[in-house]
């Protein structure tokens, strides 16, 4: 729960005041980044990039909770407005990460050509205040969809959508009408399907658009990622496709499922991100080893599609805390994603691997049975470290009451 001085910074920022569950324990965050050698993934679970060793600041994470989509550039102005409710060292940890964010943005201003699509990138503009911000991670939300399933998705039509339809997928964004007056719903049948130029993945991807808002002089769109999750944005920043565009899209599909993991979340991702584990999940999706023998050292996660295409952003961190990796990829015939999510258990040892990987074409069925046999290999072996780490555990208390029994 926010305290009131959290609420009160929350309200000046966007103008209400409280969080969605689901969304003050995963929304992401963190901003995604370019690809990097792997790091020890013990050594700072955040954004990667940071110096390796770097001490982990939870205090930060904690208080500074579900940014909205802003820029790099944008990101110190709104660190500003929180530093009242933070700890000095917090304070020192958010400016560094904000200094960070700014550098890297200053030298990856353009994005990499996007050879797939003819829209181009939409002139970066102030975030609206609105709500719906970016959530790649709510795959519980707002789960993949197929691309033959888009206009069945559930949506609201002619009206403002309650509180309850923004909690439970149906919308999105839920505006106050005591402090939006004339706010209104646009008139545009949802769902539509549209294009959006995702600054964090660097691709023009497919939304299905399910709210559209006339709000304080602003026009507003709410959408879901067709590969999972949420975001929101103006209209003029989405490109609306045509009834040919969409017929002329090839039909795809997505792999999503959920592993429960009797193990901590701290075992499953060492064996999702650590070189310890590489070999032995590498035999489930490459029985040939036709990889070349250091394919994992500029991976974030211990799996390969080899028809993913480029990499255009790879993250892989705790985001506020909830492990999740999302590797995004683009070819001249697909644009790919991978994204695998750590929920932890309020009551018990186990943690939920959710995975969705795609689209996927005519190989949907051998990658789907490649992901399980990989997913079950994961389980295995961070049920075995878990293990392994109990037994330590208990001999060394054994060990030390009988110390001081002596």
């Amino acid at each position: 729960m926010l305290n009131p001085q959290q609420s009160a910074i929350l309200k000046d920022i966007w103008g209400f005041d409280r969080l969605r569950p689901n969304q003050e324990r995963t929304c992401f965050a963190a901003k995604v980044r370019k690809r990097l050698p792997r790091r020890d993934p013990h050594a700072f679970r955040g954004v990667r990039g940071l110096a390796e060793g770097e001490p982990r600041e939870s205090r930060a994470r904690e208080t500074v909770r579900n940014l909205p989509r802003y820029t790099c550039l944008e990101l110190p102005n709104f660190a500003l407005k929180l530093i009242p409710i933070m700890t000095h060292s917090s304070r020192a940890t958010l400016m560094i990460l904000c200094l960070a964010m700014t550098a890297s943005c200053s030298q990856n201003e353009t994005p990499a050509e996007n050879t797939q699509d003819s829209v181009m990138e939409a002139t970066p503009t102030v975030p609206h205040e609105y709500g719906g911000w970016y959530c790649p991670d709510n795959l519980g939300g707002f789960p993949a969809v197929d691309i033959l399933d888009w206009s069945a998705v559930p949506v609201v039509n002619g009206r403002m959508a309650t509180q309850e339809e923004t909690q439970n997928g149906t919308s999105l964004i839920f505006v106050d009408a005591d402090k939006y007056p004339d706010a209104r719903p646009l008139d545009m049948k949802m769902p539509r399907l549209a294009r959006f130029f995702n600054v964090q993945s660097d691709k023009n991807e497919l939304v299905i658009v399910i709210q559209a808002l006339a709000i304080s002089n602003d026009s507003i769109v709410g959408f879901r990622y067709l590969n999972g999750g949420n975001g929101s944005a103006r209209l003029n920043e989405v490109t609306l496709l045509a009834d040919d565009e969409i017929e002329r899209l090839a039909p795809a599909r997505f792999v999503q499922f959920n592993v429960p993991i009797q193990a901590d979340a701290d075992a499953v991702w060492s064996v999702l991100t650590s070189d310890e584990f590489s070999a032995t999940l590498q035999a489930t999706f490459d029985p040939e080893n036709a990889l070349e023998p250091d394919w994992n050292q500029s991976a974030e996660v211990n799996f390969n599609y080899p028809e993913s295409g480029a990499i255009t952003r790879a993250f892989a961190g705790d985001v506020w805390g909830s492990f999740y990796i999302q590797i995004d990829c683009q070819s001249e015939q697909n644009q790919y994603v991978e994204k695998f999510l750590l929920s932890r258990s309020q009551t018990s040892k186990e943690t939920t691997l959710s995975i969705t990987c795609g689209p996927y074409g005519t190989d949907f069925m051998a990658q789907e049975s490649i992901l399980e046999k990989w997913a079950a290999e994961v389980k295995k072996l961070s049920e075995s470290l878990q293990f392994q780490s109990d037994i330590a555990r208990w001999t060394w208390r054994i060990d030390s009451l009988q110390e001081s029994d002596c």
